[in-house]
């Protein structure tokens, strides 16, 4: 995963340590109960799907993620939003991922956190844990990852075009990150599974791997 050499990465012990007290995942949403994979939101299968890709980070992308930022994940089954299809089904728009600073106001889920303040959250849903290949999954918290690490809240307000350039700048930055074919995997697999998707990131054509502290 990724192309960096591997003195240049966060590493197994890095990504190890972080998850005891930083990794959240619950499944309190009934609704769910009879379509979910429940087994696959159990701590240690979320913890084997994270553990390769926290650790392939550069090594101080990750650590302004857990130090500047205090990251958290959570891995929850339970509607994040609105429906934009079938209710009972994974949606879109109920089960999708995303990055927030504290607790967002449209998912209860988030408040029982208890987060510190101005710690920062990436929720992967149904979408991320029960859909995505192990390579589009990858894809899905580094792209997140991203967002987190240029400030990027989901409640921002944003219009389309603005939204378009911060999806455009996280892709990019996912690609001189290393992770070109993981971000592509994602997008490819948004696209086949739900064709219209909302705004996605443009992959840029030709991406230069970073250095190690990028």
């Amino acid at each position: 995963m990724g192309h960096l050499p591997e003195g240049t990465k966060a590493g197994v012990r890095a990504a190890e340590a972080f998850f005891p007290k930083r990794l959240v995942c619950n499944f309190p949403d009934p609704e769910a109960l009879a379509t979910a994979r429940r087994q696959l939101y159990r701590r240690p299968a979320v913890r084997r799907r994270l553990l390769p890709v926290l650790a392939n980070l550069p090594v101080g992308f990750f650590d302004r993620l857990v130090f500047d930022r205090e990251l958290h994940i959570l891995a929850s089954a339970s509607a994040s939003g609105p429906w934009v299809g079938t209710p009972g089904e994974i949606d879109v728009g109920a089960h999708d991922s995303y990055a927030s600073c504290g607790p967002y106001l449209q998912d209860a889920d988030t408040f029982a956190l208890n987060l510190p303040l101005g710690s920062w959250l990436i929720r992967l849903g149904r979408i991320a844990i029960e859909l995505a290949p192990p390579q589009a999954f990858a894809g899905i918290v580094i792209h997140e990852c991203c967002h987190v690490d240029r400030g990027h809240k989901i409640d921002a307000g944003t219009g389309a075009a603005s939204t378009q350039r911060r999806e455009d700048d996280v892709v990019g930055l996912a690609c001189q990150l290393g992770f070109r074919e993981e971000t592509a995997a994602y997008l490819d697999f948004y696209r086949e599974t739900f064709g219209d998707a909302g705004i996605m990131g443009r992959l840029p054509a030709d991406c230069a791997s970073a250095g190690p502290d990028s």
